[in-house]
């Protein structure tokens, strides 16, 4: 018999016609979002709902693995996410190809500040200030400045009183849990109680706004973190995102890849769209001086008569002024974009010049899939940079937005995209068939729209409601803190049964009333309008004096 051999190029075993085979290799690089995570959590999780949905169908058992390799043959590294790759494997029903997905991921969330007391000072100060943020216009942009780079569209005046009201409010909720949670937290502790699910959420809010403001702060690091000292969060994050791109595209040019997908998730999305959208001039300054040398041929290329001042990160002194990367070559491999849970609208909003779309479009328009769960307070549309939704192409990516009615609650929306389930129409069970080749499918509806929205509008009532109405309680139930005090004393000294004990306690807490609980309410709401509207004030003040703009909705240059 012969002996089979493969083909890098083709993917065909050759030398033997019963054991020829096609193999489609395609490459899925997932961009993790916001909050705690740890290196591989995502491409696991992403890749094990993936395994769960494919053993769902009898026709595509799969088989996966994990590999492990420092470099290989991609050119990658522990920085960008490309030395481990989780190989998904299954046969495509009608003609038996052989279908490899390679995931790797884009891991950032070590590139978050260290903990500290004037951080979260920083942090505080920055949420309660957010009615009075300042929309940077396109000449103080990263990448607005440059040729072919385009902003998302201007909002109208009465689009900009409703940002602004939006801000308010949800600083006045942040302000609202701030203080409850911790006046709660306190209380707890005090009383000999555990506490830790509490703890949990005090850091699970401050982590999630953390990220937030990590990505769009203007000021540079001064920590010192080699890869990120002298410059913005962002950019050393955006560099893991350009050198996992260039990697994977690498991986289709010299033949170990056939196509490959971008995956991203909550404030990934950004990143994603970032270094997708960024211009082929500055697209070099985020590679090493090896990984630039050992560019494909068709990636380099010159850009003369650019002067870019703003350059962000800085040019390497080992290249060239004109070097620049073919946009067009870079993603020849690119198949599609899914975006999951994306605040993209909502930045394009705030901080324009973080997000500006590139004019020279990707030829092909590649489908850019955005879904998002009606529940999910972070998600929404893309369509700041179009002029028609419908029809709308953002740098070559043809957008196609999907509103999905999946899950009960704000709870789980932002996080349950990737979940298999039980049942078998699924978000992940449509992107099998994108995989293989197919047109997206939009996954079935769990309940109707409309009753969706209605569940929406009512729980984030239900949010404002109780830290206003748990805050009012809580300073009042601080000032019996003696009475209860007082009861357990008792209870101690006099032996007293738990029911009577438990009675006697209930009283003490279920003293006040009604109209006192809804007056003290009005007075923290008040109070906190107050807090918040100070904080913004100061920081537009501040901000006037810094950069010298003037308040109000942006010309359609920002």
């Amino acid at each position: 018999m012969t002996k089979a051999t493969k083909s890098k190029k083709t993917g065909k075993i050759e030398g033997s016609e019963s054991q020829a085979e096609t193999v489609e290799r395609i490459g899925v690089l997932v961009v993790h979002g916001v909050g705690e995570q740890s290196h591989y959590e995502h491409l696991e999780g992403t890749a094990s709902n993936f395994v769960k949905a494919l053993r769902r169908d009898r026709e595509r058992p799969p088989h996966v693995q994990l590999l492990t390799r420092a470099g290989g043959d991609s050119g990658g590294s522990a920085l960008d996410g490309s030395s481990t790759r989780a190989i998904v494997s299954w046969r495509r029903p009608g003609d038996g190809t052989r279908m490899q997905v390679h995931y790797r991921e884009v891991f950032w969330a070590d590139l978050d500040e260290r903990v500290s007391v004037w951080r979260w000072m920083k942090l505080v100060g920055w949420a309660l200030a957010m009615p009075g943020i300042r929309v940077f216009d396109k000449a103080k942009s990263e990448s607005g400045v440059l040729p072919d780079m385009v902003p998302p569209k201007a909002l109208s005046f009465g689009a900009w009183i409703v940002v602004r009201a939006q801000l308010l409010l949800t600083a006045l909720l942040f302000f609202l849990m701030l203080i409850s949670v911790d006046l709660l937290y306190w209380l707890l502790t005090r009383l000999s109680f555990k506490a830790t699910w509490i703890g949990a959420l005090r850091e699970l809010i401050y982590d999630y706004l953390g990220d937030v403001k990590l990505y769009q702060d203007w000021v540079t690091r001064k920590d010192d973190r080699v890869e990120v000292v002298g410059e913005k969060s962002r950019v050393a994050i955006r560099r893991r995102m350009v050198r996992a791109l260039v990697a994977m595209a690498r991986d289709v040019t010299e033949g170990r890849l056939d196509g490959f997908y971008v995956v991203a998730h909550s404030l990934g999305t950004v990143v994603a769209f970032n270094a997708l959208m960024e211009h082929g001039h500055r697209l070099p300054n985020y590679l090493t001086e090896e990984e630039w040398n050992n560019l494909p041929g068709p990636y380099q290329h010159e850009m003369s008569g650019i002067e870019d001042v703003n350059a962000s990160p800085r040019r390497p002194p080992w290249l060239g002024p004109d070097a620049a990367i073919d946009r067009a070559a870079l993603f020849a491999g690119l198949r599609g974009v899914l975006t999951l849970g994306s605040p993209l609208n909502k930045f394009a909003a705030l901080w324009p010049a973080i997000v500006p779309a590139n004019g020279e479009p990707i030829p092909g328009k590649r489908p850019w899939i955005n879904v998002a769960d009606i529940q999910d307070i972070v998600a929404g549309k893309v369509s700041l940079w179009c002029e028609n939704e419908s029809a709308c192409v953002v740098g070559g990516l043809a957008v196609t937005n999907v509103e999905w009615a999946d899950q009960w609650t704000l709870a789980t929306a932002h996080t349950h995209y990737w979940w298999a389930g039980a049942s078998g129409d699924r978000l992940i069970d449509r992107l099998v068939p994108w995989f293989e080749g197919k047109p997206f499918e939009r996954p079935r509806d769990r309940l109707r729209p409309w009753a969706a929205r209605v569940i929406y509008w009512a729980l984030l009532a239900i949010l404002g409601l109780i830290p206003l109405v748990g805050m009012a309680y809580l300073i009042w139930l601080l000032r019996h803190a003696g009475d209860l005090l007082q009861v357990l004393t008792q209870a101690a000294l006099n032996k007293q049964a738990l029911a009577a004990w438990m009675t006697d306690i209930w009283k003490v807490m279920t003293a006040i009333d009604w109209w006192t609980l809804i007056r003290r309410g009005a007075v923290i709401f008040v109070t906190g309008i107050v807090i918040v509207g100070g904080f913004a004030l100061i920081r537009r003040g501040w901000e006037w004096l810094k950069f010298g703009d003037k308040p109000g909705p942006k010309k359609a240059s920002s």
